[in-house]
């Protein structure tokens, strides 16, 4: 887990790291820094920021095929290959 690429997919799906804080348990300082690289952070804190990211990403992905139904047939496979 790099921080960098968590804090590139939080940002992708627009995931504050006050919610992201908010829903792990952990303070906000310590996601905020985790986030940013700008310390070492323990496994367990880069654990808990990723579940949480991965639990909003799954979220999104349901609401989306909710939203268009269509883009869960196999039909669509090769429009989302061509993206």
């Amino acid at each position: 887990m790099d921080p960098v690429d968590l804090a590139s997919r939080a940002g992708r799906i627009r995931l504050p790291a006050i919610e992201i804080a908010r829903r792990s348990g952990l303070d906000k300082d310590t996601v905020h820094k985790t986030l940013n690289a700008k310390n070492d952070a323990r496994r367990s804190t880069l654990q808990a920021v990723e579940a949480v990211i991965v639990a909003e990403e799954l979220a999104l992905r349901d609401d989306l095929l909710r939203q268009h139904p269509l883009a869960a047939t196999p039909a669509a496979e090769p429009a989302r290959e061509a993206a």
